[in-house]
């Protein structure tokens, strides 16, 4: 039987799994992040290295390379009911009588729930096979593609090791990392004539001359049906010289000819000068043609001596069809950081990236020993405008997973799922989540504000993830947050919309004093609320007697005279209070209640009524308002714009000769009509 995994001498790594010190040692607490969804019990799988797919309903499929009845693997189901998963078994792997073994690669799903796949050994030559889950109401029985025959018939290929793509006439692709007409692997297509398949060979790696050897990654093909992909060893370059096959590795296009078939290298690794080195998964493909994958070796860092660093996410630009690489980052399996990535990438709308590194990421190093110590990260590289950081969403301790060696899928809501290859509860390796925490905040347009002035108060979301992504070349099922915004009772906006990513609340009516506005999201996302605190001064006021009316009388008249006042502020909302207007003078005689008509605009007219006395004597009168504010306006008070005055009432030719003398009294005060 063939060697049930990656040959020991070409990926000393492999056998880091087999070596992790799942001991006693107390794990770390998880992240927040992160959920472990299922743990491998052995009988119901064990060790997956692939990576997931999802349906609509939010079911999860994959395979394990171990476990199972016969412990030859597995491919499972996690049914999920209201985000709670449970697994069933879909089919164990025998090994024998012509079945598959070993399942290291992903699955693809057809539109009938069909589930297709390979496995790394087993089959009628025991060189791997070809396999599809045929699905009747949730039931699958196995069907036999094609079993491979490695050299020893045709040159064909021998142990496919990722996951298969297919074309729209429902042709299958693929990769075998041994095999073919040098024993280095191949390319391969199963041509579907209505449900039966034939295998030709596409191209068989010769490991020289440049040419790669052993691809253990998948494939991408572009609109014209060029195939592209990734060797593991090869090229040439005499540098990466300790295995049996020179070279650090290359990506490779076979360009498509009306079916024929030519090798182009694209790019060849030296692992040396920060360049990677052995390029393990596949690559992404972005809308420009430019593609990106990851190096377990090579970069900026030494790793220990392990694999010439401890690898690279690179970029091969595309130019009409040329294609020069660079190093997007080199991991350095320290301070927290990940080392030896084995998977493929995915890549959201705005260019970040997306993957997981098998060693590293800083978490319970007692847990996961060996060359680079730590369980294996989650890891971002956030793009902007061309250059990129890293981010460490995740790192593994052990308990939750360890030693994640596949391409992560996104949902809908922009959560992460994946595979650990060791780990969980059992130690035989987890399929977590990694939650899209979506976070609120708020902006205000004017902080301070008046009362009465008019704020616009945005929420702006965001996440810790993007929300679309592709998955190799596929597109999945990313979205932006939409819905609704609540806001708190004080504004008066009641909810409204959520537009790329932000929602408005313009309002004028939030008292003066220390406010605070908040804003609730729950939708298709986690749920999110923010607060922010708004200063509110109050609004300024101006208050002025517009009139007096009768602006005179004569002294003792008495009759009642009416002072207008006319208060106005800045801003709208609600009137001040009118009972904090009052009008009054100099005058020695009695002033009535002030009393205020209805706001108009920002303005508000008050009146009182003065009845003079005795007491004022001929001469000018000043007449005032005063506005003592309130709770949410200043206070003012202003003189009048006209006076009130008292005019004498007897003049000099209204006397008579008499002998009788007149009193004083008689000289100043008119005798009653």
């Amino acid at each position: 039987m063939t060697l049930k995994h990656s040959p020991a001498s070409l990926f000393v790594a492999i056998a880091w799994f087999s070596l992790l010190g799942f001991g006693s040692s107390a794990a770390r607490a998880q992240q927040p992040a992160e959920k472990v969804l299922y743990s491998f019990t052995g009988s119901s799988g064990a060790n997956p290295e692939a990576g997931l797919i999802r349906d609509a309903s939010g079911n999860l499929y994959g395979t394990t390379q171990d476990g199972g009845a016969d412990n030859e693997g597995t491919v499972f189901e996690l049914v999920n009911s209201s985000g709670t998963y449970s697994e069933r078994v879909l089919y164990s792997f025998t090994g024998s009588n012509g079945d598959g073994a070993t399942p290291d690669g992903a699955l693809i799903i057809d539109a009938s729930g069909n589930l297709y796949g390979t496995t790394f050994n087993g089959g009628e030559w025991d060189w791997g096979t070809v396999f599809e889950l045929v699905n009747s109401s949730g039931n699958y029985t196995e069907q036999l593609l094609y079993s491979f025959t490695g050299m020893a018939v045709g040159g064909d290929g021998a142990n496919p090791n990722a996951a298969l793509i297919t074309d729209a006439s429902g042709n299958l692709y693929g990769t075998t990392v041994f095999g073919g007409a040098a024993g280095q692997g191949t390319v391969f297509e199963l041509v579907n004539s209505s449900g039966s398949y034939s295998e030709q060979v596409l191209y068989s790696f010769t490991g020289s001359n440049g040419d790669g050897a052993n691809p253990y990654g998948g494939l991408v093909m572009d609109a014209s049906g060029n195939l592209y992909g990734t060797t593991v060893v090869g090229g040439n370059n005499g540098f990466c010289q300790q295995y049996a096959t020179d070279g650090c590795g290359i990506v490779f296009e076979l360009v498509n000819s009306s079916g024929s078939y030519s090798e182009q290298v694209l790019n060849t690794f030296t692992g040396s000068n920060g360049d990677g080195a052995y390029p393990f998964g596949g690559l992404v493909m972005d809308v420009s043609g430019n593609l990106y994958g990851t190096t377990l070796g090579g970069g900026a860092q030494s790793c220990n001596g392990l694999f010439a660093g401890c690898g690279t996410v690179f970029k091969l630009l595309n130019s009409s069809g040329s294609f020069s690489e660079t190093v997007l980052y080199s991991f350095t399996g320290s301070n927290g950081d990940g080392a030896t990535p084995y998977g493929a990438l995915i890549i959201d709308a705005s260019g970040n990236l997306y993957g997981t590194t098998g060693w590293g990421g800083g978490q319970n190093s007692n847990y996961c020993t060996g060359p680079i110590n730590g369980c294996g990260s989650v890891f971002e590289l956030v793009n902007s405008s061309g250059n990129y950081s890293e981010k460490v969403l995740h790192g593994f301790t052990g308990p939750d997973g360890a030693n994640p060696s596949s391409a992560l899928i996104m949902d809908a809501s922009g959560n992460f799922y994946g595979t650990t290859t060791a780990g969980g509860d059992d130690g035989n390796g987890s399929v977590f989540e990694i939650v899209n925490t979506t976070t609120l905040s708020i902006s205000s347009s004017l902080n301070p504000s008046a009362y009465g002035q008019s704020v616009t108060y945005t929420a702006t979301f965001s996440q810790a993830f993007a929300q679309v992504a592709k998955r190799r070349s596929w597109k999945g099922m990313g979205q932006p947050v939409t819905g609704s915004v609540t806001w708190s009772a004080n504004t008066g906006c009641g909810t409204t919309a959520i537009d790329a990513g932000q929602a408005q609340c313009v309002t004028s009516i939030l008292p003066a004093g220390d406010d605070t506005v908040t804003a609730s999201y729950s939708g298709i996302q986690n749920a999110a609320v923010a607060s922010i605190s708004q200063a509110v001064n109050p609004d300024s006021t101006t208050i002025k007697v517009t009139g007096v009316s009768p602006s005179s009388e004569q002294y003792g008249q008495d009759a009642p005279a009416t002072i207008t006042a006319v208060l106005s502020w800045s801003f709208g909302a609600s009137a001040p209070s009118a009972a904090k207007v009052s009008i009054g003078g100099n005058g020695h005689g009695s002033y009535a209640l002030t009393t205020c008509g209805s706001p108009s605009g920002n303005t508000m007219t008050c009146t009182a009524t003065y009845t003079a006395n005795a007491q004022d004597t001929a001469g000018t009168y000043t007449e005032t308002a005063e506005f003592s504010g309130d709770s949410n306006y200043t206070g003012s008070s202003s003189s009048q714009s006209g006076n009130f005055v008292v005019t004498e009432t007897v003049k000099a030719s209204d006397f008579a000769v008499s002998s009788t003398p007149t009193s004083p009294q008689a000289l100043s005060r008119p005798a009653s009509t």
